[in-house]
């Protein structure tokens, strides 16, 4: 949804039906499954948050040393 914002007039050779509906719609079911994972199993839904935030921080210093984002940037831009 933001590249259709900055860039409007790239082509788009494949189009979503029903836009911008199945995103949100994908968006609120997807929060209606981590309510429930949270509110059903407390203890386990903060372990899989605490492992998610755990690892944020590791993802971002290996994003750093390897050069991956880099490869990425480059990709996108031809």
């Amino acid at each position: 949804m933001n590249l259709r914002r900055k860039e409007p007039d790239l082509p788009r050779p494949y189009r979503i039906p029903l836009y911008p509906f199945v995103p949100w719609f994908f968006i609120l079911i997807s929060m209606v499954i981590i309510w429930n994972a949270a509110s059903e199993r407390p203890m386990e839904a903060g372990v899989g948050l605490a492992t998610v935030l755990a690892g944020t921080p590791l993802h971002f210093i290996w994003q750093r040393f390897s050069g991956a984002r880099n490869f990425w940037i480059g990709t996108m831009r031809r």
